[in-house]
């Protein structure tokens, strides 16, 4: 599941929020292999060093 939320208060900032059944199988096993992953993350990596872009990640364990 992804979410994409907007700042209320910093237009440019934006989160996005993916959510996995399985931290191993799923998001580090099929979603970091997949090659529109591999090909995004170059993308993102160049707008990074460019200055565009600040990426940060949190990692969470759901407790529900």
């Amino acid at each position: 599941m992804y979410q994409l939320m907007k700042s209320d208060k910093t237009p440019l900032f934006y989160n996005i929020i993916e959510r996995y059944a399985d931290k191993e199988r799923d998001y580090l096993g099929t979603h970091r292999n997949a090659p529109q992953f591999q090909e995004f993350r170059a993308t993102l990596k160049e707008m990074q060093e460019e200055g565009k872009v600040i990426l940060s990640g949190e990692s969470y364990i759901d407790l529900s």
